[in-house]
């Protein structure tokens, strides 16, 4: 214990000359156009809560969520909220009724001639489609909510939204049980601006079930709505799952539709855009069917994206995964990067370490997931962003939405959750930014190259920001990583205040620091034997 307090000096005094080097170069070297990064979390004050839609309005950015209401039948309701660029809070409202379920989804917020849109559903206790018409304090101007107009009383909700010549085009799905299976139908509903209905649509190929997660212009005269036709509910093996792209003009009329190969497993169309040479980009998951016994499978999948070019052949595509196919790999969205360099695509990954049989009981992480690709479909980086707690599907991050920022950087929203019985909320809105490289720790970029796993076979550790107020953000550079790894706060006399797992390189780890007391300390990586392998000290403020 003696000679670790004295390591421990030398380290900290080491350390502390390097830190204030460092803070002076800084004081002389500000750019203030610096990109800036931040985690958050959110909840109001409410039993729950989850970001789901993003907009960016002037200087602000909006979000749409959802919250659980506090006291029974704690229902959920409708969050729209306000911050500033560095993340705090500027305002919020939220509407909570004890008689319905009132929840904005859709991992879309649309602002138009100085209002904001939001869709979802709502639960009165007939499912309904919703949209939410906001003024930009974030006070409802209007609100309709939708009966099924295939079966009254039926699954029905909307899941995203376009607008176009004062109009809002929305597609969602509707869902008819027929006994032990249902069918299914792709939805699309015009409203105008002032929330009048002016058509509806549906579209189906019984004995198909059609989905319809995401719509997009595709050109003057043709909308693309984006989802899946499958059989999974008659089916417990051999499953039929593809893509589907229904072309319709502004009136609703089909005009062409597109699946994937009938030959592999591919699931919804989660995300889309159009490119400017007529083509589309489309963010879904292939499938992978693993047997459980003779007469079931599972699907467990891993991220694709791919591009159609104008007569919707497939151009390239690419597959992204981290770690093993699983079932939680999928995409949320996919954006355009202003400079022309590729596309951002977010969501949430899942990684499961033990024997690597996804059928067995394997600890698992389940994390934010940040890729760039280039225009030419080449994985350009990848990020993960998890939590080391208990590393269960009882907790994960996932990103919903994204926007690209006025310096070149990402805000991101989406949950950050946890039903381990840790967490006070268990569910909170996820607020993070990150800069034109993925990183939430700045220079994370720089060591996650190939070159770094060569040189340096024992992951880096980066820490940011330090001073740290509650939540530290640790990244773990590539490299070598033991079995058993742990990352471990201490203080200045060796006391251990926190252990966490560390079972991914080349990943952000969030560590809530909060409850530590103001004063000096140190980040460990150490193996299995206590050994350790990597250390940076940091400052509690």
């Amino acid at each position: 214990m003696l000679v670790t307090v004295h390591y421990l000096y030398y380290f900290y005094f080491q350390n502390m000359i390097k830190y204030i080097f460092i803070l002076m170069l800084s004081l002389f070297c500000i750019d203030a156009t610096a990109q800036i990064t931040f985690s958050k979390r959110f909840h109001f004050g409410f039993r729950g809560a989850v970001f789901t839609g993003l907009e960016i309005t002037g200087d602000t950015f909006a979000i749409s969520g959802i919250i659980v209401d506090t006291l029974p039948p704690y229902k959920q309701g409708s969050s729209l909220a306000f911050f500033d660029q560095s993340g705090n809070l500027l305002s919020s409202k939220v509407s909570v009724f004890s008689d319905k379920t009132y929840a904005t989804w859709g991992n879309v917020l649309t602002e138009y001639d100085n209002h904001l849109y939001a869709i979802g559903y709502s639960l009165e206790p007939e499912m309904k489609g919703l949209l939410i018409k906001y003024n930009l304090l974030g006070e409802i101007v209007w609100e309709r909510a939708l009966t099924s107009f295939v079966e009254p009383g039926t699954f029905f909700r909307f899941n995203d939204f376009i607008i176009l010549n004062n109009k809002l085009y929305i597609t969602g799905d509707n869902l008819v049980h027929q006994g032990q299976t249902y069918e299914a139908a792709a939805i699309l509903v015009v409203y105008n601006t002032e929330g009048d209905l002016l058509m509806t649509h549906a579209y189906s190929q019984p004995p198909w079930s059609d989905h319809s997660e995401c719509i997009v212009q595709l050109n003057e005269n043709t909308i693309v709505l984006g989802g899946e036709r499958e059989k999974v509910y008659m089916q417990d093996q051999n499953y039929d799952f593809q893509t589907q792209l229904i072309g319709v003009d502004t009136l609703g009329e089909e005009l062409w539709q597109w699946q994937s190969p009938a030959d592999r497993i591919q699931r919804s169309a989660e995300s889309m855009l159009a490119t400017p040479d007529g083509g589309l980009i489309v963010a879904s998951a292939i499938g992978t069917e693993i047997p459980v016994n003779i007469e079931t499978s599972d699907i467990y999948w891993d991220c694709y994206l791919f591009k159609l070019n104008s007569e919707l052949e497939e151009e390239w595509g690419i597959t992204l995964a981290l770690g093993q196919t699983n079932p939680l790999h999928e995409f949320k969205k996919v954006i355009p990067i202003s400079d022309g360099s590729g596309y951002l695509v977010v969501g949430v990954q899942q990684d499961s370490y033990g024997n690597g049989d996804p059928l067995e009981e394997n600890l698992t992480d389940v994390g934010g997931y940040i890729v760039k690709v280039s225009p030419e479909g080449e994985l350009l980086w990848q990020r993960l962003i998890i939590h080391p707690d208990l590393p269960t599907f009882l907790e994960l991050h996932e990103i919903n939405d994204v926007a690209e920022t006025q310096d070149g950087g990402f805000i991101m929203v989406g949950r950050s959750a946890d039903w381990t019985g840790t967490e006070a909320v268990p569910s909170q809105g996820w607020l993070l930014k990150v800069d034109e490289y993925g990183c939430l720790v700045p220079g994370c970029h720089l060591v996650s190259g190939e070159e770094e796993v060569v040189d340096n076979p024992q992951p880096k550790l980066l820490l940011y920001p330090n001073p740290v107020q509650d939540v530290l953000n640790v990244y773990l550079g590539p490299g070598a990583l033991p079995e058993h790894a742990t990352l471990r706060i201490i203080d200045v006399q060796g006391k251990v205040h926190q252990q966490r797992r560390a079972q991914m390189a080349d990943a952000t780890y969030l560590m809530i620091v909060e409850e530590l007391s103001v004063g000096t300390y140190f980040l460990q990586l150490v193996d299995q034997g206590g050994r350790v392998l990597g250390v940076e000290q940091f400052v509690k403020s």
